[in-house]
């Protein structure tokens, strides 16, 4: 199994060709999410040293290979006993590769603090994109220095922060099958489709109707 980072995107070459089965994880927690984008290679674990996983390998292979079929309608109604197994699978190993992360640097810890009230605002309104002004008063923070502070803790500022979050929207409904992309659009914060398209394609290299053309069987 491999954990593959979507933070830092790169090719890559395989010399051989194989079947992938792949689940794309986006936690909702914004801490859990800044330290797995720490995480800069591909980690592996050999299926051999987690003998468990074998008879929830086998079942989620043959819900992927046939999404569509009567016992398996993985889009619209996912079999429960497998959505709880994905979910222990990704908390065992994400566990795993939190362990084996470096701790936080002397001074990161009280950054967080300080901004956990407007991170956890922006959680809840990042689809009406707030403005700065409004983001930094949650936590008594002038603008500028708001700014300041999160993107030297975080690595990215606020509105790209909340951009981030509403592409994943996006590409969640696009995975639904049901919406077209001017209603996905709507529903992620865009009111214009043309731009909604053009920064979709920019941050997952294709553009939504394309990206809903593979995802949806």
């Amino acid at each position: 199994m491999y954990f593959i980072p979507g933070f830092h995107l790169k090719s890559q070459s395989c010399e051989r060709e194989m079947t992938v089965h792949w689940v794309h994880f986006t936690p909702d927690s914004f801490y859990l999410h800044r330290r797995l984008s720490r995480i800069r290679g591909v980690v592996a674990w050999p299926l051999r040293g987690l003998r468990w996983l074998v008879r929830v390998f086998s079942r989620i292979s043959e819900v992927f290979e046939n999404p569509g079929s009567e016992e398996n309608r993985l889009l619209c109604s996912p079999p429960i006993d497998l959505v709880c197994r994905i979910e222990a699978i990704l908390m065992f190993l994400v566990g795993d590769l939190l362990r084996n992360q470096p701790e936080e640097k002397h001074g990161e810890a009280p950054a967080m603090a300080r901004l956990k009230q407007a991170i956890d605002f922006m959680d809840s309104a990042f689809l009406s994109n707030p403005p700065l002004e409004r983001v930094a008063r949650q936590s008594h923070m002038a603008s500028n220095s708001f700014h300041r502070l999160f993107k030297s803790a975080m690595g990215l500022t606020p509105f790209e922060y909340m951009e981030r979050k509403r592409l994943d929207e996006a590409r969640r409904l696009l995975g639904d099958g049901r919406l077209s992309v001017k209603e996905v659009a709507e529903l992620s914060g865009y009111e214009n489709p043309l731009y909604f398209s053009r920064v979709f394609r920019c941050h997952f290299g294709s553009p939504p109707s394309e990206f809903r053309r593979i995802r949806v069987p």
